[in-house]
């Protein structure tokens, strides 16, 4: 990196007064793209923004999900099982009063 291109990026770091090292070329334009098109360039918004939605999103992970689809196993194997119960037939009478299963 020629030193012109150093001073460069060091104006513009000090421009943003924010600096982020090692992002992807790609990931960086589409951030800047987002944060130009959601939050007018205000790049610590769309920072706030994406932090807030993984803050509410990723630590819960898919928890929340297995403990649901957990419960629906449960209440499915529960009917189920109520279902698959012998119900006791109904013993038929005869006229002479004898029962016959």
């Amino acid at each position: 990196m020629k030193m012109s291109e150093k001073i460069e990026e060091l104006k513009e770091r000090i421009k943003n007064g924010f600096g982020i090292n090692r992002v992807p070329e790609k990931t960086k334009k589409r951030f800047f793209e987002f944060s130009e098109e959601e939050f007018c360039g205000d790049r610590g918004m769309a920072l706030k923004y994406l932090m807030d939605f993984y803050d509410g999103l990723i630590p819960t992970g898919v928890e929340h999900l297995e403990i649901a689809i957990a419960e629906l196993e449960k209440r499915v194997a529960d009917i189920e099982a109520k279902l698959n119960e012998e119900k006791p037939k109904p013993k038929k009478r005869r006229l002479d009063g004898t029962e016959v299963e």
